[in-house]
């Protein structure tokens, strides 16, 4: 059907039926070809049995999903999504969002787009149902897999900022670099492409926990926070810099203090190239051609004076 639509010269043109008959004829010739039709079973045992039985690793439905043809992942897919919005609280919905969890996480990869979408779009009914229980459900399903990339956009983008407040939080907060690890991880399973009304709250949370305090930095929560930098494009780069960074007070303050601080900025710009980048504003682009060439004065110097700026402002 693609390469019908594809090649032909109008589009518009219907798909030939006699086509249609070949291919539906080939279909139910490669399915009788089999002897024996594995997956065959009564879908109302195979329903309950979602309801009564938690199925985890090495449980017989579990070893039937992972060689399973696409049909019989989707349908256990719709059926458990079915499961959990129709089953009121109780220990029967309990085992459903296990199951659901459980099964959800293993069958992602071999999800279409179109499936991931339902995961995602009743992430956002849930929230507006105030459903919490499958909420939590979906949640750590979509954190698992990183599938935050297909909750509606409106919806994806408010969860990333709370993610990163949450993260700015920790990093302010008591026993900072026990917790950040967790958070930063939090921020980092969210997705692979952060939305662009949440780049300001991420970059600069990020940047909070690789910049560090006086007292250093915590060492587990560095590599998740670069993760989250490899996320970003370069349009996300210019726009955090050109945009956000003039505004942004506390990382500003961050670098403006000097020492490590100022130092380790200088490592970021230059390991994520951001000197290559072409900047509007002329002191922006002096900004980062200091902290790409290293230099911790000028860098430090610039940073305090968009700070200064700011604050007598405010």
């Amino acid at each position: 059907i693609i390469q019908h639509y594809m090649s032909n010269d109008e589009p518009e043109e219907e798909f030939p039926t006699t086509k249609v008959g070949d291919i539906v004829r080939s279909c139910v010739k490669y399915v009788l070809g089999f002897e024996k039709v594995e997956y065959e079973m009564s879908f109302s045992a195979f329903r309950d049995r979602l309801k009564t039985e938690y199925i985890t690793e090495g449980h017989e439905l579990y070893n039937q999903l992972l060689p399973a043809p696409y049909f019989y992942k989707r349908t256990v897919f719709k059926t458990l999504m079915n499961l959990a919005k129709a089953t009121p609280d109780s220990a029967e919905r309990e085992i459903i969002l296990n199951n659901l969890n459980t099964v959800f996480v293993e069958i992602w990869q071999s999800l279409s787009s179109e499936d991931k979408w339902v995961v995602g779009r009743a992430y956002a009914q849930c929230l507006n149902d105030g459903d919490n229980k499958l909420l939590i459900a979906l949640k750590s399903v979509l954190l698992k897999v990183k599938g935050f990339d297909f909750v509606p956009e409106n919806l994806r983008s408010n969860s990333y900022i709370m993610a990163a407040k949450s993260l700015l939080a920790t990093h302010q907060g008591i026993n900072n670099f026990y917790n950040e690890p967790s958070a930063v991880k939090e921020l980092n399973r969210m997705g692979t492409k952060i939305p662009k009304p949440a780049i300001k709250e991420c970059i600069s949370a990020t940047l909070m926990v690789l910049l560090g305090n006086a007292y250093g930095r915590s060492f587990e929560a560095i590599e998740p926070a670069e993760d989250i930098l490899q996320k970003l494009s370069q349009s996300d780069w210019i726009y955090y810099i050109e945009q956000c960074l003039p505004h942004d007070e506390e990382v500003l303050q961050k670098i403006s203090s000097g020492g490590a601080r100022v130092e380790r900025w200088c490592n970021i710009v230059k390991e994520f190239d951001l000197k290559s980048f072409e900047y509007q504003n002329s002191k922006i682009q002096e900004f980062i051609k200091f902290s790409a060439n290293l230099d911790k004065n000028n860098a430090k110097s610039c940073a305090n004076s968009f700070y200064k700026k700011l604050i007598n402002l405010n």
